[in-house]
């Protein structure tokens, strides 16, 4: 009885191991790098019996050589006729492509580049039995200024990230934030070139293309950038509040005169709706790329500045994304719907009494009976948010 070698063991155990990996293949259990990293093992290990065996190694010498580059090259064909097989067809690639860039958050809809390939409820669909629906519409018709740096492939990227953002703040219903559709045309910072931020103007007495939306140069690679510059143009458009008149007689007024004039409710509305709308723009961007904030994003205790950003998101992770988002959006709403009165404005922190009175209203539109608002006040204190003072 002839002796198994050890090449023989480890060519079979790579035959068994190609074998695994097409089962686990096509049973969905084993994808991408892995799969091919294995795959290639395997054939390594199959060309052990493959160059090793007694047809090959007992050969003629001068026929040797070329019976081992022959079995060299059918376990090459072989293993390569099996990455073909396991490689997903471009059917496949396109439904994935569609998953994959849909929105970050639960809910997410194609952006306007995609096409979307429905599939069978059970059993294996043919090609000829997938439908393509129609390509999804654009939520924001974008205009792009005439510059060498808004490539096409920027272009499609900016516009894709934007109404993806858009769709995300559309999935909040009639309470949700409206979605303006006089977005100026979008145009670059040439003077900047590491600069990450955007810049807004506009003029009341002019037809919205003649405004400003202006990205600088670090921002237009960063897809967080894109959809934060959006957030804070639709948060802004909604928040925003005429300032008032000018006092007539400004120029008799004594500097104390002049600093209340800043100071009255009127004034200190438009200032505490801005305060909040960072705070929101800030969670609903983390929130939407499903992205924590950072260290230095995080309030230091104790909590000397604002750091509700964090307190919201770690709303999110007590109560989850759905309540959170709603929670943040109808905080905003109720900024604007419940304006400032003056009301504890002799406090040490009178926008934190401004925030908590709208964050107790807006937690009252979904939270039956206010239940959960003892566990966002725990949050509110573990770093010293709470109590107001």
């Amino acid at each position: 009885m002839d002796k198994v070698s050890s090449s023989d063991c480890i060519g079979v155990a790579g035959i068994v191991l190609a074998i695994l990996l097409v089962v686990l293949d096509k049973a969905g259990k084993l994808k991408g790098g892995w799969l091919y990293g294995l795959l290639f093992v395997a054939g390594l290990m199959t060309l052990f019996i493959a160059v090793g065996n007694d047809w090959v190694m007992d050969a003629p010498t001068k026929w040797k050589v070329w019976r081992g580059l022959l079995m060299f090259c059918v376990v090459g064909l072989t293993y390569s006729g099996i990455a073909i097989w396991i490689t997903p067809s471009e059917e496949k690639k396109t439904e994935q492509h569609t998953e994959s860039e849909a929105r970050p958050g639960v809910g997410a809809s194609p952006t306007t580049s995609q096409t979307v390939t429905s599939r069978p409820q059970s059993g294996l669909a043919s090609k000829e039995e997938s439908v393509r629906t129609p390509t999804v519409p654009p939520v924001v018709h974008l205009m792009f200024k005439d510059a060498a740096l808004l490539t096409p492939e920027r272009k499609k990227r900016i516009t894709n990230d934007i109404n993806g953002v858009a769709r995300y703040l559309r999935s909040f219903g009639p309470l949700g934030l409206p979605i303006p559709d006089d977005l100026p045309p979008i145009g670059v910072d040439t003077k900047n070139s590491k600069g990450e931020g955007w810049s807004f103007n506009s003029q009341g007495d002019n037809k919205y293309y003649y405004n400003q939306f202006t990205l600088q140069q670090g921002a237009l690679d960063k897809q967080t950038k894109i959809t934060e510059a959006f957030l804070s143009f639709v948060v802004g458009r909604f928040t925003y509040e005429p300032p008032p008149p000018m006092p007539p007689n400004l120029e008799q007024m004594t500097p104390q005169q002049f600093l209340e004039s800043g100071h009255t409710p009127a004034a200190m509305d438009r200032s505490y709706r801005w305060m909040t709308s960072v705070v929101i723009v800030q969670y609903l961007n983390h929130s939407y790329w499903n992205r924590p904030l950072a260290e230095n994003e995080k309030p230091v205790c104790p909590d000397r500045g604002n750091g509700m950003s964090y307190y919201f998101w770690q709303m999110r992770e007590r109560f989850g994304k759905d309540f959170a988002d709603k929670l943040a959006v109808l905080t905003l709403r109720a900024s604007v719907d419940k304006p400032y009165t003056g009301a504890h404005a002799d406090a040490v922190h009178p926008y934190r009494y401004y925030l908590y009175e709208r964050l107790t209203l807006a937690d009252s539109v979904i939270d039956n009976e206010n239940s959960r608002m003892p566990e966002i006040d725990s949050i509110l204190k573990e770093c010293s948010w709470l109590p107001l003072t």
